[in-house]
């Protein structure tokens, strides 16, 4: 008859136990009885009858009963965000597993070639759950990390949506003796303030062991990407730690005509009956570690009323011109639009990726 895993939590502040039952290891706590029998005086002990058959029957059957229910309980193991459990699986095989930090990000940002990339939840009023994870072969033995990860909060499971930034959890190798890795868990979660459990199935052959990571949703860092809103003047940054830029409105002006110089010639651009210019004066900058790609002009509309203006052909000297710049590059110029001379409440609207957009209101 095979013996059922369980857990095993250490009193050590941050660290605790997964074992397997293989072998001899137990976990065992005194009952009642026990430690009422220890506390009597030795000298007032009563002969009791020997128990009937079926008194010893029945006393094997609680005992077996309340051994199960010892064992069953220990099949799960709790732990907070920053604290280790180390799975045993027979003689020399240990591996201490560590969820170490959880944020809640509206999408996730990524880098290619310089160009800014996201991922959203295929829903508005879902975020990603990102868990940092650390792994250590404490054993004397190579052994597989678990693959089986979820996430429940409010009675609901979530699977992992393997979209993250760094490695991905589960690896697909041994681990070795002596050796760690580290990499990301990720989930598509509802945002809430109530309690969250990242579950690990650390069991083998069909049998139900588990560790989980206790944490309060709301009590979590959250990252969004809200760059809406923003005033004449305001900047705003964007990208990943070494793939970033800065951008801003640095000037808005109104204007029927400008003029401008074509072959040696001065000549003037005027807008269409009942229209009006409104030129903005555009600033980026690479503030990161590598080259990147900044919004061009056809990344750019104007919101006006029930309207969306595409950028015009700015025929002045300082026109802006975006794409791909070196890091502490600057690109600063005007961008035009032709809008009715009646609007007068206007937005800038800049497509940063195909998920996240920033406006200005000018």
């Amino acid at each position: 008859m095979n013996r059922r895993r369980f857990l095993r939590y250490s009193s050590l502040v941050g660290v605790g136990v997964v074992a397997g039952c293989a072998g001899d290891d137990q976990v065992s706590s005194p009952s009642p009885d026990d430690e009422s029998a220890e506390q009597d005086d030795t000298s007032n002990q009563v002969d009791t009858p020997t128990p009937s058959t079926e008194t010893q029957a029945r006393t094997e059957t609680e005992t077996q009963t309340r051994t199960e229910t010892e064992t069953e309980r220990s099949q799960q193991a709790v732990a907070q965000l920053g604290e280790t459990l180390v799975y045993t699986e027979g003689q020399g095989k240990e591996l201490a597993f560590t969820i170490t930090s959880a944020r809640l990000q509206d999408a996730i940002i990524s880098a290619s070639s310089g160009t800014l990339l996201s991922t959203a939840p295929d829903r508005p009023d879902r975020s990603y759950l990102i868990a940092n994870v650390r792994l250590e072969n404490v054993g004397e033995e190579p052994i597989f990390p678990p693959t089986s990860v979820s996430f429940t909060a409010n009675s609901q499971q979530y699977e992992q949506s393997y979209v993250t930034t760094q490695r991905s959890y589960p690896p697909t190798d041994e681990l070795l003796p002596g050796s760690n890795i580290s990499g990301q868990i990720s989930f598509v979660v509802p945002p809430s303030e109530s309690e969250g459990r990242i579950v690990v199935d650390f069991s083998n052959f069909g049998e139900a062991v588990t560790g989980e990571w206790v944490f309060e949703l709301g009590g979590i860092e959250r990252i969004q990407y809200d760059y809406t809103g923003n005033s004449e003047g305001e900047s705003i940054e964007f990208g990943t730690k070494s793939t970033r830029y800065q951008m801003a409105v640095t000037d808005v002006t109104e204007t029927q005509r400008y003029s401008y110089t074509s072959g040696g010639y001065e000549s003037e651009q005027e807008a269409s009956q009942g229209n009006k210019f409104i030129l903005v004066d555009i600033f980026a900058q690479n503030i990161g570690e590598t080259s990147v790609r900044v919004p061009d002009t056809f990344d750019m509309s104007l919101i006006t009323g029930s309207s969306q203006v595409d950028t015009g052909i700015y025929l002045g000297q300082q026109v802006y011109s975006g794409g791909e710049i070196s890091p502490d590059i600057e690109r600063n110029g005007l961008v035009q639009f032709e809008v009715p001379e009646s609007a007068s409440e206007n937005q800038l609207q800049v497509n940063l990726t195909q998920d996240i957009t920033a406006s200005w209101e000018l």
